[in-house]
């Protein structure tokens, strides 16, 4: 190797962004979330975590100002006095495959956002730091989207027996979170 190659090498490097190697294998997709239900102070925010890499990578964290606290869940059945109950539970972690996604989304994998500390109509957006084990630091754009009247009926249908620790849900809907 002659010395202008390594010379190029060396400076192509140094010019190279810090993300170019910190998030480069991971992209986000279709990031939304939803206006809390019923004035509360409770929402979710979902997407698509893509790993163009050749490893497995883990969100380990979620972080922004959105709300007092921002973390990882999922969504669990349980059968309890001969009803389905669905609760919510944080996870240490959300893994994304090496070559493949991991799709957040309503009914499973989400990022909780507790004790939300501004508004969020349809049409807000506002920014979250998704940490990996791996990639590091992500940043993301979240935009607040309206709830169909279909998707409401859905999630009343999907949410009828839970019960969250912060924001209660419309009159009538309960939700359990352990």
């Amino acid at each position: 190797m002659n010395r202008n190659t390594i010379i190029g090498a060396a400076l192509a490097c140094a010019l190279l962004p810090a993300a170019a190697f910190a998030g480069a294998t991971i992209t986000v997709e279709n990031p939304y979330a939803r206006p809390p239900m019923g004035g509360g102070k409770v929402a979710a925010a979902y997407m698509t975590l893509k790993n163009t890499g050749g490893e497995a990578d883990k969100l380990i964290r979620a972080e922004g100002d959105v709300a007092k606290k921002v973390e990882l869940h999922t969504h669990i059945m349980e059968k309890r006095d001969g009803r389905t109950i669905m609760k919510m539970r944080p996870v240490p972690y959300m893994e994304v495959p090496a070559h493949g996604q991991t799709v957040l989304k309503p009914g499973g994998l989400h990022i909780m956002l507790i004790g939300i500390t501004r508004d969020m109509k349809p049409g807000d957006a506002f920014d979250l730091t998704l940490v990996f084990e791996k990639a590091g630091k992500v940043k993301v754009r979240v935009p607040v989207k309206k709830i169909s009247a279909t998707m409401m009926h859905m999630m009343k249908q999907k949410m009828h027996g839970m019960k969250h620790e912060q924001g209660m849900p419309p009159k009538g809907m309960q939700m359990q979170q352990q």
